[in-house]
């Protein structure tokens, strides 16, 4: 007779499973969802693999991100697949990895049986994660590396000081973010950890140790990159968002994480203002918080730490795209409030209260996931990979009649995943005119293109004028 321990473990192989092949399915079509940092992530990969060294697609030293990313897609470039094919499998595999890890944190954050299976299979199906495991980003690493660094801090964070300082220096070499990760293990290690017979100094001078070593690996990088190029990264100060504009963002999109993103933002803030103070104050009223310390301290850090760097560094801004790495948290730390709350309730009516608030939030997340992994098998996934570049008329006028030419362009990025060219970007184009060059302008009908540069200034009569769909191209004639 198997156990319940073990038929929970079963159901969380299976929902891996069936995630890992729902990852296909939404790249069975048109492939891995691409942007301009994935392209910039693969060139840098691939061209290691050639022992070329880090370099973006456009020729420039890679300096934008830590290199754990590049490393990983240089490694699976030599496998022998297409590396396109090679990310979908990687993706597929570390999604399905992530899920069975998953299932192993609801054993320990919930309590009822149903409830653990319930968040994993949200999880699974959840267009949160479809979004970020269905594109060719570092974020899918980086969160399967803090579910890691989650279990091996709740297991037996003495015993296991190797393995953290391993999984802490991957995580900051991952996303400059994974330093949030590092600050919170000094703080759970230091501050918050109980049953320990030690010392809270021994415990504070150790965690010390642990965190300067695991930033180290990406200290050297940022020392390369500041020998190679004279800076220490792309990223630049003086961001050009406020700090109340980040804040306003950061619940903005926050909220959109829990709740439709049809209903007014102003509205979704209101709502994730109730939801999350309520959270708070049962989680302190009931005592529930010394359950889930550990997972309550990330997300608190990651969030602060998002807050902190957009507001002072010209950063991208913030987005759905980097609070998903702690989504995962934040909706166990809701759902395991609801469970708190129906399990302490003896009226019948609160609780069917509680079940229907409980299932708006897993079904909303379920609901969205299904109705984008059919837009995804039909359409692609937004980005150069999707159905609107591949039959970009644009693209099928460079393949016929430009391969040999110098182009300039808003989009190298597009140019280069649909075609193979090499471009230059259109901020590059040189003063003097150079005969039988190529500007080509993509507008923002298509995904990814964010800047359509005016060039009515720089055109010549001489210059021939060509207007496609989604696009116009200068060619120069002197």
């Amino acid at each position: 007779m198997i156990n319940k321990k073990t038929a929970r473990e079963i159901i969380y192989l299976i929902l891996a499973f069936l995630g890992a092949s729902n990852i296909l399915l939404n790249t069975y079509n048109y492939g891995i969802g691409l942007t301009d940092d994935s392209v910039n992530y693969i060139y840098s990969g691939t061209h290691l693999l050639q022992m070329k060294g880090f370099y973006n697609y456009d020729g420039s030293i890679f300096i934008n991100w830590p290199p754990l990313y590049s490393l990983i897609i240089c490694i699976i470039s030599g496998i022998g697949f297409d590396i396109y094919t090679a990310l979908i499998i990687f993706n597929t595999i570390i999604f399905g990895l992530t899920i069975y890890l998953l299932g192993k944190l609801s054993e320990i954050i919930f309590t009822s049986s149903t409830i653990k299976i319930l968040y994993v299979t949200t999880l699974t199906f959840s267009f949160q994660m479809l979004f970020l495991f269905t594109r060719a980003w570092s974020e899918t690493i980086f969160i399967l590396l803090i579910i890691i660094i989650i279990l091996t801090l709740l297991k037996n964070p003495e015993q296991n000081v190797v393995y953290l300082l391993l999984f802490l220096s991957l995580c900051v070499l991952t996303r400059y973010l994974g330093v949030s990760l590092v600050i919170s293990y000094y703080i759970y290690l230091t501050f918050i950890k109980n049953g320990t017979s030690k010392p809270l100094k021994t415990y504070s001078n150790n965690a010390i140790l642990i965190s300067l070593f695991a930033i180290i690996p990406t200290c050297l990088w940022l020392i390369r990159n500041r020998l190679m190029t004279n800076n220490i990264t792309n990223i630049s100060i003086n961001s050009p968002e406020s700090l109340f504009s980040n804040f306003y963002k950061l619940l903005e999109y926050t909220s959109a994480l829990f709740i439709p993103e049809s209903i007014d933002a102003q509205i979704r803030i209101f709502l994730l203002a109730v939801l999350g103070g309520f959270t708070m104050w049962f989680f302190i009223k009931s005592k529930v918080y010394s359950d889930n310390k550990l997972i309550t301290l990330i997300s608190i850090i990651y969030i602060i730490s998002l807050l902190i760097i957009s507001s002072i560094f010209k950063f991208d801004n913030i987005s759905y795209r980097f609070l998903i790495p702690v989504y995962f948290i934040l909706l166990a730390l809701i759902i395991r409030t609801l469970e708190g709350l129906m399990l302490k309730s003896d009226n019948p009516i609160t609780k069917v209260l509680f079940s229907i608030i409980l299932a708006g939030i897993m079904i909303f997340p379920l609901e969205k996931g299904i109705k984008h992994t059919l837009i995804n098998y039909n359409g692609g996934i937004e980005g150069f990979n999707s159905i609107k570049w591949k039959e970009s008329e644009t693209i099928e006028y460079i393949e016929s009649y430009a391969k040999n030419s110098k182009i300039y362009s808003n989009s190298p990025a597009g140019i280069y995943v649909n075609t193979g060219l090499s471009t230059y970007r259109i901020s590059n184009y040189p003063e003097e005119r150079l005969e039988g060059t190529l500007r080509i302008i993509f507008k923002k009908s298509l995904p990814e293109i964010d800047n359509v540069p005016d060039l009515r200034d720089t055109i010549s009569q001489n210059d021939s004028i060509i207007y496609l769909k989604d696009s116009y191209i200068i060619i120069t004639k002197n």
